[in-house]
């Protein structure tokens, strides 16, 4: 056995032998992250193998370079490593990593345990690229140096990678003519250069390229844009866009009723039925109601702290990363500035999502950290709201993974049900029978009868792959549960409602705040916000669709619009 291995290992090829199976390895890990990406379109478009090949190429082109090979094996464990975090993130936020995700991992603290939630066995079997690289490298490591044998790889690595890039050209060419002018440079660190109209352009990107040209994207991006950081100036025709929202004839202004605004943490729509929820349920069949059922989600990093934020300002979040933490010295337009009796009670602290600078930010004045508990959070609410004329609370027993207080809940699931949607609806049929003293005094408390009460979910939860395995289950045993729909509900009690209505239009969390001006009666507030009143007969008349508004915010942020106007 010894002999044979001297041999291996003495083989003039050695090198060659580990360049094929290194650069074959690398290659296999970016087409398998490329199709669990489940994005639309042919996986399989030559491009998109080239750029594959051409990468796998330059960096296996090290190991003619170097004596020791030992690193191939770290390498590959981390390639692997990164597309499964990748995956994970694409999951819970429907975009992969960037360089600002990173740097809130900090945030993660206490919140661990939902990780799980977001894995897929499966994803580890790529894993056996690094066995066969560990293997490889068992059998043929030498101390054997090629100068030209890793010029001969990266050459042919530029070759692919133009030609590809070419060929990119040529195939979108035909459908957007404007994007041969704008993919003028094939080396360039840029996104744009391959994606000049998509907001979820590191997505596409990362799809089209691969898994590792992002990873070398986002250092660079880090270097550029996080450690050189400047402030960004809006353009002639992006702030003739923003004045359009902007109200130059506001005037200060006193809310007609306080206002609180209860976030149910992963609340989607199909949970809010009488057999889960039937406090809550109850409760928007009565009047002054109104229910709108089909919020569309609009969160993106920031999930809770984005959600927090677009309720209360009006403003979508940022392309890239938290606004929490990238922006929170920015000036906010916010609901809760109208008052000046403001607090929340928060879950875990004021250190998650950064909830203390953007406490600040927001113009809330007292803030509670509240308990990982329902029972104790609304208790805790029901002790303080008098106090105040704005509150806002976040529930918690519904975060993932679902499992804190499922020993709790007055229902039992099929067995055979998918754990993840039996603990979900346990957990919420938990929440529902803790916030019924909340409800019940909506009804009674003459000073919770005479305010706008805002219930609604923070954020959706479930990536696709969950709704295909929930509707699949749901369509075997014929349950009417509507997993598929990607929905928030959104619930306004205000006296000023006088019978129930129900919107059962599609609309947008934006839509929240817009709806919420008008139900305080500040409609003249400085900041109309991006959204549609709901409660307007007229709704449907949008001046700006989402994804412009979403484009358009990332710009406010950069810039800090609105410091300059709240100083006027």
């Amino acid at each position: 056995m010894r002999t044979l291995l001297n041999k291996l290992r003495e083989f003039k090829g050695a090198n060659i032998v580990l360049f094929v199976v290194f650069a074959t390895t690398i290659y296999l890990q970016c087409c398998f992250f490329h199709n669990n990406l489940n994005l639309p379109g042919d996986p399989s478009l030559g491009y998109m193998q080239i750029f594959k090949i051409s990468i796998a190429f330059a960096i296996a082109s090290l190991v003619f370079l170097f004596k020791g090979k030992s690193w191939i094996i770290y390498i590959s464990v981390f390639i692997n490593a990164w597309g499964i975090s990748n995956l994970m993130y694409r999951r819970a936020n429907q975009i992969v990593l960037d360089a600002y995700s990173i740097t809130m991992v900090d945030n993660m603290d206490g919140f661990w345990s939902s990780v799980p939630f977001y894995m897929d066995i499966n994803d580890f079997s790529i894993f056996y690229t690094t066995i066969l690289v560990a293997l490889t490298f068992f059998l043929f490591k030498n101390k054997n140096r090629h100068i030209w044998g890793a010029v001969v790889a990266m050459i042919l690595s530029i070759c692919f990678h133009v030609f590809g890039y070419e060929k990119r050209v040529r195939t979108y060419t035909p459908y957007a003519p404007f994007i041969e002018s704008k993919l003028y440079n094939p080396f360039s660190l840029s996104q744009s250069t391959f994606v000049c109209w998509d907001l979820y352009d590191k997505v596409v990107y990362t799809r089209e390229t691969s898994m590792v040209h992002h990873f070398f994207y986002q250092t660079h991006y880090f270097i550029r844009k996080i450690l050189f950081a400047s402030t960004y100036e809006l353009t002639e025709a992006e702030n003739a866009k923003v004045n359009k929202f902007i109200n130059n004839n506001s005037s200060v202004l006193n809310p007609s009723r306080p206002l609180f605004i209860i976030l149910v943490e992963s609340f989607e729509t199909w949970a809010l039925r009488p057999d889960i929820m039937p406090n809550l349920y109850n409760f928007i069949q009565g009047e002054n109601i109104l229910y709108a059922p089909k919020i569309k989600c609009q969160t993106r990093g920031g999930t809770s702290a984005d959600g927090q934020m677009i309720v209360n300002t009006g403003l979508l979040p940022t392309t890239e990363g938290a606004v929490c933490f990238r922006f929170p010295n920015n000036t906010f337009p916010a609901v809760s500035k109208l008052y000046d009796k403001t607090f929340n009670i928060i879950p875990g602290g004021q250190t998650v999502w950064n909830q203390a600078h953007m406490n600040t930010a927001y113009g809330i004045k007292d803030n509670f950290d509240g308990p990982f508990n329902d029972r104790l959070l609304v208790e805790q609410f029901m002790g303080e709201y008098k106090k105040y004329d704005y509150g806002m609370l976040l529930t918690m027993a519904t975060h993932s993974p679902f499992t804190r207080f499922i020993d709790f809940a007055n229902i039992t699931m099929p067995s055979d049900m998918p754990s993840y949607m039996a603990n979900y609806l346990k957990s919420f049929n938990y929440t529902d029978s803790r916030i019924k003293p909340l409800l019940d005094a909506i009804k009674n408390d003459d000073y919770l009868k005479n305010a706008v009460i805002v219930i609604t979910g923070d954020h959706t939860v479930f990536p696709q792959s969950r709704r295909d395995e929930f509707s699949k289950y749901c369509n075997e045993k014929q349950l009417d549960y509507k997993v598929s729909d990607n929905y928030c509900p959104l619930i306004i009690y205000s006296p000023d409602i006088k019978e129930k209505k129900v919107v059962d239009d599609v609309a947008y969390q934006m839509d929240i705040y817009t709806t919420i001006l008008h139900s305080i009666n500040c409609e003249n507030y400085y900041w109309k916000g991006f959204g549609i009143n709901l409660l307007d007969e007229n709704r449907n008349k949008r001046q700006i669709s989402a994804d412009e508004a979403l484009e358009l915010s990332d710009k406010l942020h950069q810039a800090n619009y609105f410091k300059n106007i709240e100083k006027q």
